[in-house]
C-alpha cells in the first residue's frame, strides 16, 4: 500500500486502481482475521469450561499421588516418581469407561484411576504395608 502512496502518479487517488485493489485486499484480510479473532476466543472460552470441569479428576490425581509418595515415609524403598505415576494417570484416563455425559465420565476416570493406583502401590509394598496404605 504504502508503496502505490508513494509512486508518483498524475491520476488521482480515487482512480487509482492498483492502490483500490491494495486497499480491498487490506480490508478483506482485516474482516478475516477479525472473524479468526472471534473464533479464538470462543474457542479459548470453550477449552477454559472444559479444564474446569475436570478439576475434581486433577484434584483426585494430586490426592493418589501424595498418597503413594508418603510411603517413603514408611520405608525408603518406597520411593515412586512423578513419570511413573503419569504412565498410571495416563492409563486411567484411555482405558476408564467413556460417557456422553460429563458427571459420569469423571465418575468413571476417578474410580479407574483410584484402582490403577491402588494396584500400582500395591505392585511394590509388603504385604504388611498393605492393609494400611488401604485405609
Amino acid at each position: 500500500m504504502l508503496s502505490e502512496l508513494s509512486k508518483e502518479s498524475d491520476l488521482p487517488l480515487v482512480d487509482n486502481i492498483p492502490l483500490i485493489d491494495v486497499l480491498n485486499t487490506a480490508k478483506t484480510k482485516s474482516v478475516e482475521i477479525s472473524k479468526a479473532l472471534e473464533t479464538a476466543r470462543i474457542t479459548t472460552a470453550n477449552i477454559e469450561v472444559n479444564r474446569e470441569s475436570y478439576k475434581e479428576v486433577a484434584w483426585r490425581g494430586s490426592i493418589l499421588f501424595f498418597s503413594i509418595s508418603g510411603l517413603s515415609t514408611i520405608d525408603n524403598m518406597y520411593e515412586y516418581s512423578l513419570s511413573s505415576y503419569m504412565t498410571v494417570f495416563m492409563n486411567a484416563l484411555s482405558t476408564s469407561r467413556k460417557d456422553n455425559i460429563l458427571n459420569n465420565r469423571l465418575r468413571n476416570i476417578k474410580e479407574k484411576l483410584t484402582m490403577l493406583v491402588y494396584d500400582f502401590a500395591c505392585m511394590g509394598i509388603f504385604e504388611k504395608h498393605k492393609l494400611m496404605y488401604s485405609f
